[in-house]
C-alpha cells in the first residue's frame, strides 16, 4: 500500500511539474523592443552609362556664305567644340587659348559620400523558440560631396573661359572692339546633408536557445528612403565689349550641374550579431547589417545663355570655319541663342549601392 501511495505522489509530482513547465514555455515574452545606434561604412558607386552625343546645335549659313552653329552653352559639348574650332581659326591674329570642356566632368560619377551616426529600432515578434519575424527602421546620417576629379574639371572649365574670350575681343581690340571684359565663376553647394531611411522586414534566426549568450542571422528585404539636398555647381561666363566704343555688346552663359536620385528604391538586407540577456526581460545586441540597393544618382545639366538687346544694332561675323557671329541686331542671332538646355541627363548612375551598419541596441522584452 505504501509503495502504491508513493507512486501515486510521484506521478502527481511529475504532472504538475509537466503542467508548470508548459505554463513557463506559454508565459515566455513573445515581443521585443530595441532602440540601437552605431556607425554605417560604404562608398558611393561610381557605375553608370554616360550619354552617347551630346546635343548638336543647329547650323546656319552667314551672310558672307559661312557656315555656322548655334549653341546653348560655351562650357561644353557642341558648344565647347565649335569655341576652339573657330579660335583656331584666326590665322591673322592667332592665339593659343581654347576652352576645356566640361564633358568629362558630366560623363562620369561625380560624388562620394561621407558617412555619419546610425539609428533606429526594432521589433521583433517570437515564432518559435530559434525564429522571429522583425521590423526595423534604421536611419543613417551623412554627407555628399563633389569628387575631387570633379571639382578639378569644373574648375579648369571655369579658369579657360576668359583667355579665350580675351583672345576673341584682342582680334579687333584697339580698333573695333575696346573696353573688353571678361570673367567665368564658379559657385558650389558641396558637402550637403544626406540621409538614408531604411524600413524593412526580416527573419531572424537563433542559433541556440535559452542562453544568455545567443548569436543569431538575419535576412529579410524592404525600401530604402532617400532624403536631403544632392550638391550642384554652377558656372556663370560673361563677355562685353564696346563696338567701335560707342555700341556695348554683352552676352552671358551659365550653365548647372547636379544629380538626381529616386526617392525611394528596393532593398535587400542580410547580416547577423549576437544577444546578451542581462535578465528574461532585457538585454543587448550587437548587430552587422547589410543593405543593398541599386545606384540611382544621376548627372543632370541645365543652360542659359543670353544676350543683351539694346543700342544701335550691330553685326560682326568672323572669317572663321565655323563662324563666330557676334550681334545687337533683334533680325540677327549671335551663336549663342541656341535653346536652353533643361534637365539634360548625362550620366545614367547604375550598379549595387551597398551600406554596412554595425549598431549597439538595448532590448526589452513583453
Amino acid at each position: 500500500m505504501g509503495r502504491m501511495v508513493s507512486l501515486c505522489a510521484i506521478l502527481l509530482f511529475g504532472s504538475i511539474a509537466a503542467a508548470a513547465a508548459q505554463t513557463l514555455t506559454t508565459a515566455e515574452p513573445k515581443w521585443e523592443v530595441e532602440f540601437h545606434l552605431g556607425g554605417a561604412f560604404g562608398k558611393q558607386p561610381t557605375g553608370g552609362t554616360p550619354i552617347g552625343a551630346f546635343p548638336v546645335g543647329e547650323p546656319f549659313t552667314t551672310t558672307s556664305g559661312r557656315p555656322g552653329r548655334y549653341a546653348s552653352t560655351w562650357y561644353f559639348g557642341d558648344g565647347a567644340a565649335l569655341l576652339n574650332q573657330a579660335a583656331a581659326g584666326f590665322l591673322e591674329t592667332p592665339f593659343a587659348a581654347r576652352i576645356t570642356p566640361l564633358d568629362a566632368v558630366l560623363t562620369r560619377a561625380g560624388l562620394e559620400r561621407k558617412n555619419g551616426l546610425t539609428v533606429g529600432a526594432r521589433v521583433n515578434r517570437r515564432l518559435t523558440s530559434r525564429l522571429g519575424a522583425e521590423f526595423s527602421v534604421e536611419s543613417i546620417a551623412g554627407s555628399l560631396n563633389l569628387r575631387e576629379s570633379a571639382l578639378d574639371g569644373i574648375d579648369a572649365t571655369r579658369a579657360s573661359f576668359g583667355p579665350v574670350w580675351d583672345g576673341v575681343i584682342a582680334t579687333a581690340a584697339g580698333v573695333l572692339f575696346t573696353n573688353g571684359r571678361t570673367s567665368s565663376t564658379g559657385t558650389f553647394a558641396d558637402g550637403t546633408s544626406r540621409r538614408q531611411t531604411f524600413l524593412t522586414g526580416a527573419l531572424n534566426i537563433a542559433l541556440s536557445e535559452r542562453t544568455p549568450l545567443t548569436p543569431y542571422l538575419t535576412a529579410g528585404a524592404g525600401v530604402r528612403i532617400q532624403s536631403g539636398d544632392l550638391p550642384s555647381a554652377r558656372l556663370l561666363g560673361s563677355y562685353q565689349f564696346t563696338f567701335l566704343d560707342e555700341i556695348p555688346f554683352h552676352e552671358t552663359d551659365v550653365v548647372v550641374v547636379r544629380f538626381a536620385e529616386k526617392d525611394t528604391t528596393p532593398v535587400g538586407v542580410f547580416g547577423g550579431g549576437v544577444k546578451y540577456a542581462l535578465s528574461p526581460r532585457q538585454g543587448l545586441r550587437a548587430d552587422v547589417r547589410v543593405h543593398v540597393g541599386p545606384n540611382t544618382v544621376d548627372t543632370r545639366v541645365d543652360t542659359l545663355p543670353n544676350r543683351v538687346l539694346g543700342g544701335t544694332p550691330f553685326v560682326r561675323t568672323s572669317a572663321t570655319t565655323p563662324s563666330l557671329v557676334l550681334s545687337t541686331a533683334p533680325s540677327v542671332r549671335s551663336n549663342l541663342t541656341g535653346p536652353a538646355i533643361v534637365d539634360l541627363k548625362t550620366f545614367t548612375g547604375s550598379g549595387v549601392d551597398i551600406r554596412t551598419s554595425l549598431t549597439v541596441g538595448y532590448f526589452v522584452r513583453f
